[in-house]
């Protein structure tokens, strides 16, 4: 399973739409960016995904903020798939 993939999981099972709770990695930050760009790929993922999946390039609450939500992120992950985080 692709750490995207893994981290749209945590995200699906945390009920975090829209994003309040949680943030990406900057790995998975940069994929995301890529899939963006494949606009029909990316529509495609928008019509299935269970609310709204939106990309927001400023983080709320600032860096500080999103310090908070990455560390819920890796709690979340190393939770759920009991491995090592990848590239935090």
């Amino acid at each position: 399973m692709s750490y995207q993939l893994r981290f749209l999981t945590i995200k699906i099972l945390s009920s975090d739409t829209p994003a309040s709770n949680l943030s990406p990695s900057w790995y998975i930050d940069q994929l995301w960016h890529s899939h963006i760009l494949d606009t029909e790929a990316y529509a495609r993922v928008r019509a299935k995904w269970p609310g709204r999946l939106e990309h927001d390039p400023v983080p709320a609450g600032g860096v500080q903020g999103q310090r908070v939500r990455l560390l819920r992120t890796l709690q979340k992950y190393e939770e759920l798939y009991v491995t090592y985080s990848p590239r935090y």
